[in-house]
């Protein structure tokens, strides 16, 4: 089965994510994509809001500045959390900023770019995040490939006795394995 995409006809009160772009499909939907993680921990509305009601649609530079400044902003905030003693607040906040990170790199992802210093920061602050939070066990992994390997994430068991089936995610073209662990 063909759907056909359809922007709302002019006139036309804008549902959902295009509010803000009804004209844009591919920003509406990136959109849409980083508010669907708040029902998951790993994105708030209003930070969302803040960035994306400042943007003009295709400013895809102004999108990575917005959203690498989120991730910033909640970075530092995390590191003042642990530092404070507040560990489950740091590793939510940290949650939230390795999904901003991310996803401001999603325009340049889509273009081929692979070396982006917010990814590098997506990871880092997944990492601290999984280190900070005492709800679950996480140990990075390194699995061979070709001449090199590829990160992962090993998630121990919750499962009385330790043994429980395991699973391994990958994900796709435009969806790192930190961004998969919200998902799971």
């Amino acid at each position: 089965m063909t759907v056909e995409w359809r922007v709302p006809p002019a006139g036309a009160e804008a549902f959902g994510a295009f509010r803000y772009w009804p004209e844009n499909l591919t920003w509406s939907t990136q959109l849409l994509r980083l508010v669907s993680y708040a029902s998951l921990g790993a994105a708030d509305f209003s930070e969302v809001d803040s960035v994306a009601s400042t943007l003009d649609v295709g400013d895809e530079e102004a999108w990575y500045e917005g959203f690498a400044g989120l991730g910033r902003r909640l970075d530092q905030k995390a590191s003042a959390a642990l530092l404070a003693g507040h560990a489950q607040t740091a590793s939510e906040t940290w949650y939230r900023a390795c999904l901003y990170y991310r996803l401001a790199a999603t325009f340049r992802s889509m273009h081929g770019e692979t070396e982006t210093a917010s990814i590098d920061d997506s990871r880092r602050c997944f990492r601290c995040a999984v280190e900070a939070d005492d709800h679950i066990d996480v140990t990075l992994v390194e699995i061979p490939y070709e001449s090199s390997f590829l990160s992962g994430y090993f998630l121990a068991s919750a499962h009385p006795g330790g043994s429980a089936p395991t699973i391994i995610v990958l994900g796709g073209i435009d969806a790192f394995a930190e961004e998969m662990f919200f998902k799971l």
